[in-house]
């Protein structure tokens, strides 16, 4: 009762470790104080002593009930001892090599902390019917032979388990993405930017893909120790976990039986630069081969309208562009996520659609084009009725994006000579903005 009355807090983000020490030791002093008043009005001498023993029992864990676990030292080592939390693992850079050491070390030390995936992932599976509803979930996608409706509708996930009859595969998505903390907006902004590393399961129910609780933490790395060390210093370790999880498996028990899972990592996501970043291609999209599905030139790749089936990336011609230059290639070298067998970055076919349509892609310089031809060139109406219809709009189909989204404003440009209207779009609302574009220009007036 006492561990559970102390975790409640512990999982909540508004309160600090200081305050549930706090918390448990007001509680602790207030049944301290109970268990004198009890003593004071009760006569134990009117008692048989079977009941004066048990009476003496409880009053007494009722002031101690926080004793096995009143320092946070204490609290984490019965939470390990239980199985059910496992510390960090934490690294730092010594004599230009990655070393993991003890957790005892100062923070300003750590270039990289990551967490137990095996363990996370064992505790998530054994959660409810977690592992039941995702092997009943994969059986009935499976079925679906006529559309792609899933990644394991696809022949990535199929070919890796044809390598591996018999045995249970859960595929694993990896995902990177930097935050900045610490001031982002001061003069030493960046500095503080920190990677972090997260992993999800694509096969999980859809009712269950989009909550955040099912999205868990890897670790996370110092982006000022990427840019010094290279990435592969870090992710190598990273790698070496995903290879224990695939190869050896997770025994995972359930209230029914035990199964023995095997999850592999086999699509690494994020926006293009963070993918770019992770699997080693060009950094720079103004590079000379900056795509990472392709190998032509940027000069055609800007105007290309089609695909060209002879300059496509192929296992084969990436371990020689390995061995060349960067501005020959495109590469900055092997990644070290190649060394899992589930996975090989060539194969690694996610597109940010994210920024590639909404945020600043096709759709944003696509919508911008459209709005100015009608205000501008045609003249259909003009920005104010633009924005009056997208609030009437709001009204009658109330869509939070749209209500989020500010009003198109204009500005002076001087490559165009004259006025243009400017977005400031996050790639929602630039998704359901197209309620607005639909609209007949000549029903706006």
């Amino acid at each position: 009762m006492a561990l559970n009355f102390l975790l409640d807090p512990h999982k909540r983000r508004n309160i600090t470790r200081k305050d549930v020490l706090d918390v448990q030791s007001r509680v602790r002093d207030l049944n301290s104080h109970l268990e004198g008043l009890i003593r004071s009005v009760i006569s134990f001498q009117t008692f048989d002593p079977q009941t004066r023993y048990v009476t003496d029992i409880y009053l007494h864990k009722m002031s101690t009930m926080f004793d096995f676990i009143d320092t946070e030292h204490k609290f984490f080592k019965f939470l390990t001892e239980s199985d059910l939390f496992k510390q960090p693992r934490v690294f730092i850079i010594k004599n230009n090599s990655i070393n993991e050491v003890d957790n005892d070390i100062s923070i300003k030390s750590t270039h990289l902390i990551l967490l137990d995936i095996e363990f996370q992932i064992r505790k998530f599976f054994e959660t409810e019917n977690v592992l039941i509803d995702i092997i009943t979930n994969i059986n009935k996608l499976m079925q679906v032979r006529d559309k792609y409706v899933n990644f394991v509708s696809g022949i990535l996930y199929q070919s890796n388990v044809d390598k591996h009859p018999g045995k249970l595969i859960i595929p694993l998505f990896f995902y990177t993405d930097e935050f900045e903390i610490n001031d982002p907006l001061s003069s030493h902004n960046k500095r503080h930017s920190i990677s972090g590393l997260y992993y999800s399961f694509p096969t999980l129910p859809e009712h269950q893909l989009s909550k955040l609780s099912n999205v868990f933490i890897a670790g996370a790395i110092k982006k000022v120790d990427i840019s010094e060390h290279g990435i592969d210093t870090f992710m190598k370790h990273v790698v070496d976990v995903f290879k224990k999880i695939e190869e050896n498996g997770i025994t995972i028990h359930t209230s029914n039986r035990e199964y023995k899972i095997h999850v592999s990592l086999m699509l690494v996501q994020g926006d293009n630069l963070g993918i770019h970043q992770t699997l080693r291609f060009a950094g720079s999209f103004s590079a000379k081969f900056y795509c990472r599905f392709c190998r032509r030139p940027r000069e055609f790749l800007q105007c290309d309208t089609k695909e060209y089936e002879e300059y496509l990336r192929t296992i084969e011609n990436y371990e020689t562009d390995v061995a060349l230059k960067q501005s020959e290639s495109g590469l900055t070298g092997s990644s070290a996520f190649n060394g899992l067998t589930s996975f090989h970055v060539i194969r690694n076919f996610y597109a940010d659609s994210m920024h590639d349509l909404y945020s600043m892609g096709v759709c944003h310089y696509g919508f911008l084009e459209i709005i100015n031809h009608c205000i501008y060139t045609k003249r259909y109406c003009t920005l104010y009725d633009i924005n009056r219809k997208r609030k009437m709009l709001n009204n009658y189909r109330f869509e939070q994006a749209l209500s989020r989204m500010p009003d198109l404003e204009e500005q002076f440009v001087k490559a165009r000579k004259g006025k243009c209207v400017s977005l400031r779009m996050t790639a929602n609302e630039m998704a359901v903005s197209r309620i607005v574009s639909n609209i007949r220009i000549s029903q706006i007036r």
